[in-house]
């Protein structure tokens, strides 16, 4: 008995143990980063740059109810409203500011993910290539994402969390967790084409419809539930949109704006540039490999960057889905040369990012 107990409790403590070894690394880089590097930053504000203040914004204070007049001015509306939500929350049981609610939170989330990671991977790879897996997460030099007042932890938890419930046929769970993965970014309704090729496989293996496949309509509820918030209270449900033109999103939709897109991406955003090419080489290597579904829901940072003519970003919506590292440990899953390269250059990188982090070097917010 005692025995079996070691055994279902050697995952979660396998995780934590990692979890701790990677948050000891990234906190003692930026420890040793501010004071080298003489930044004069407090502990508390060592990830709390760039969007972490709308998130920070609009928990206090909510969204803007001032209808967009020009192209310009910033908004608070592309920043959905969950992890804000999440974090004025936590304000009520926590005596803590809500930059270290927020930052604990995004910690908390990481975590319960390498613990869906691991057992996502053990689906697919035996115990080796799985831990390596974790390894590969947990130290990733986008941690700095993982670690901040940014959705990126949250987004990873809920999408974990409806594919293993996809994965088990537990089409409630699926629906539940889009609709928040949903109020949590608006790409997250592309969890429904991945669910809606899962129930497809299920026709053509002899099942018939069945009235819990319905759940699946929760997805896309999440968005529209936002948007209806926006028509009523700002009389624009494609605010969150509309606002993105002071980023430089969406400006640019003809062949002039995107020669200067190509550009600016490969000239002024090389990372962001290089990321788009590496999403296409995984994209394609997932669909070679009849991983149909992930290849779907990877499409999600492409398609944002198709839609709005901006690679702005790219690199981090790219390398902060489960399935940038899925499909990393495909192509290494077969050579310990490749694996231990690549964490090689995720431990060189990892430095080097929050360095850049905290000195809040453009192009990595």
């Amino acid at each position: 008995m005692a025995c079996m107990k070691s055994e279902k409790a050697f995952p979660f403590l396998l995780c934590l143990f990692i979890f701790l070894c990677s948050r000891v690394a990234i906190y003692s880089f930026a420890y040793l980063i501010n004071e080298y590097a003489h930044l004069g930053l407090a502990p508390q504000s060592w990830f709390v740059h760039w969007d972490s203040g709308w998130y920070l914004n609009i928990a206090a204070q909510g969204y803007n109810t001032s209808p967009i007049v020009t192209l310009t001015q910033t908004f608070n509306y592309p920043f959905f409203p969950l992890y804000p939500m999440l974090i004025k929350g936590a304000s009520f049981i926590s005596p803590f500011s809500s930059m270290a609610n927020g930052q604990m939170m995004s910690q908390f989330f990481f975590l319960l993910s390498l613990i869906l990671f691991y057992f996502l991977l053990k689906q697919y790879f035996n115990q080796k290539i799985s831990l390596y897996g974790l390894i590969l997460l947990a130290f990733s030099p986008f941690n700095i994402y993982f670690s901040s007042v940014y959705t990126e932890s949250l987004y990873l938890f809920l999408s974990l969390s409806a594919w293993l419930s996809m994965l088990k046929k537990k089409w409630l769970l699926v629906g539940l967790f889009g609709f928040f993965l949903a109020l949590t970014r608006p790409t997250g309704i592309i969890l429904l084409l991945p669910a809606l090729l899962a129930v497809f496989e299920d026709f053509k293996q002899g099942r018939y419809f069945q009235i819990r496949y319905l759940y699946l309509a929760l997805i896309p509820f999440g968005l529209i539930l936002y948007m209806a918030y926006l028509g009523h209270h700002m009389g624009d449900p494609l605010a969150f949109m509309h606002a993105e033109h002071a980023w430089g999103r969406n400006n640019y939709r003809n062949i002039q704006g995107w020669l200067i897109l190509l550009h600016y991406s490969f000239f002024i955003r090389p990372i962001d540039a290089l990321f788009f090419l590496l999403s296409i080489f995984l994209f394609v290597k997932l669909w070679i490999e009849h991983y149909i579904k992930e290849a779907l829901f990877f499409f999600t940072p492409l398609l944002l960057c198709i839609d709005s003519a901006s690679f702005t970003s790219i690199a981090r919506y790219a390398s902060c889905t489960f399935i940038f590292y899925f499909a990393l440990i495909l192509i290494s899953r077969k050579s310990t040369l490749k694996q231990v390269t690549f964490i090689c250059i995720s431990a060189t990188l990892l430095p080097i990012y929050i360095l850049c982090w905290l000195s809040n070097t453009p192009h990595f917010n």
